[in-house]
C-alpha cells in the first residue's frame, strides 16, 4: 500500500495580533532581541526592519518561535509550504512541540510586557542559551512550568548571561509539585542565595523544612540539606553600619552596628539563585517570625522590618 502524504496541519492557538499588541506596549527592545536570536542580528537590523513595520516584525517573530513559520535562505516560509511529514505520529508530535513553544514564548512576552527599554541591556542573547532554551521549551507543556520557562528567557533578554545554561538543565526536570515547593521555601531565602532554617536540635514549628530542603537537593536547587551551613550578610543598612539582609517584602536588620548578622541554613545552587529571580511567592508569615529569629546567631538585637514602598537598603 502506498502511504498517503499530507501536509502538516498545525493548530497552534497563538493569536499573533493579540501577542503583538501586548508586546508593542513598551516591549520593542525586548522583542527585537528575541527576533535577533532567531533570525540573526545582521539580517534583522539591516534588511528585515527596513522592509516591515515593527508590529509585523513582532508577529513574524512569534510565528517563527511557535513553529508556524521558518526562516530559510533569507526568506520567511510558513509551515503549510514546507514538505509534508509522512508519519501521523510524527505529525502529532510536531504539532504538540509547536504548541508548547508558542505558549512558552508567549509567557516570555508577558513577563517582559511591563519592562521599560532602559532596563533591557544592549547585549545580545547568548546564541547557545537561546538554542538550548528553544529545544527544551518544545517539551514543556504544563502551564505552571511554561510560566517559569518563559520568565527564564525574559530574564536572559533583560540581562544577557544572567541565567546559566545549567539552570535550564535543572528546570527542565522539575515537576509541578517541586516548583511549588520551591516557591513555598522561597519566603525563607535571604539575599537571594541562602535558605534560612532552624538548627536540628530546635523545636520550632517549621522544622519539617529539612525534608523539604532534601527534595530541593535532589532537584539540584540546594547545595546540601544539613541545615548547619552559615551565611553572613555583609550589607549595610543605608547610611548606617548596621548589617542588613533582604528577604521578600522584609529587611532583617541587626540594630547593633558592632554585631554580625549570621544565619543558619542551606546554600542555593546557581540554578536555585536563578529560579529565585523569577519565582512568584508570598512573603513569610508573621506567625513564623519567632521561629525565624531562632535561625540567627546572636539574635538579641535583630529585628525584621517590612520593606516600605520605594524603600531600599
Amino acid at each position: 500500500m502506498t502511504e498517503e502524504l499530507s501536509p502538516v496541519k498545525v493548530d497552534v492557538k497563538l493569536d499573533a495580533t493579540e501577542s503583538a499588541n501586548t508586546v508593542t506596549q513598551g516591549l520593542r527592545k525586548g522583542v527585537a532581541k528575541l527576533f535577533n536570536a532567531m533570525m540573526g542580528k545582521r539580517l534583522a537590523n539591516v534588511e528585515y526592519f527596513q522592509k516591515l513595520t515593527a508590529a509585523q516584525a513582532e508577529k513574524d517573530c512569534l510565528a517563527i518561535a511557535s513553529g508556524q513559520a521558518e526562516f530559510r535562505d533569507q526568506e520567511l516560509i510558513h509551515t503549510n509550504s514546507l514538505p509534508p511529514i509522512r508519519n501521523q505520529v510524527l505529525q502529532i508530535e510536531a504539532e504538540q512541540e509547536m504548541r508548547n513553544l508558542a505558549e512558552n514564548m508567549r509567557e516570555a512576552c508577558v513577563a517582559l510586557a511591563d519592562v521599560p527599554d532602559e532596563e533591557i541591556s544592549d547585549k545580545d542573547i547568548e546564541p547557545d542559551f537561546f538554542a538550548r532554551w528553544r529545544r527544551e521549551a518544545k517539551v514543556i507543556g504544563n502551564e505552571d512550568l511554561q510560566r517559569i520557562w518563559g520568565k527564564l528567557l525574559a530574564e536572559e533578554v533583560k540581562r544577557s548571561s544572567s541565567i546559566s545554561v545549567r539552570t535550564l538543565d535543572v528546570v527542565k526536570n522539575l515537576s509541578r509539585d517541586e516548583a511549588e515547593l520551591f516557591c513555598k521555601l522561597a519566603s525563607y531565602i535571604v539575599d537571594g542565595a541562602f535558605i534560612v532554617c532552624p538548627p536540628r536540635n530546635s523545636g520550632v514549628a517549621y522544622k519539617n523544612i529539612y525534608s523539604e530542603i532534601a527534595k530541593m537537593v535532589e532537584c539540584g536547587i540546594v547545595v546540601d540539606s544539613t541545615g548547619q551551613a552559615e551565611y553572613e550578610s555583609n550589607k549595610n543598612l543605608l547610611l548606617t553600619n548596621k548589617k542588613v539582609a533582604v528577604m521578600h517584602k522584609y529587611f532583617v536588620v541587626n540594630h547593633d552596628p558592632n554585631k554580625k548578622l549570621v544565619f543558619i541554613g542551606a546554600v542555593l545552587t546557581r540554578a536555585g539563585v536563578d529560579l529565585y529571580k523569577i519565582a512568584d511567592f508570598d512573603p513569610m508569615l508573621k506567625s513564623n517570625f519567632k521561629d525565624f529569629y531562632e535561625c540567627i546567631n546572636d539574635n538579641s538585637t535583630v529585628k525584621i522590618h517590612p520593606v516600605l514602598q520605594g524603600g531600599g537598603a
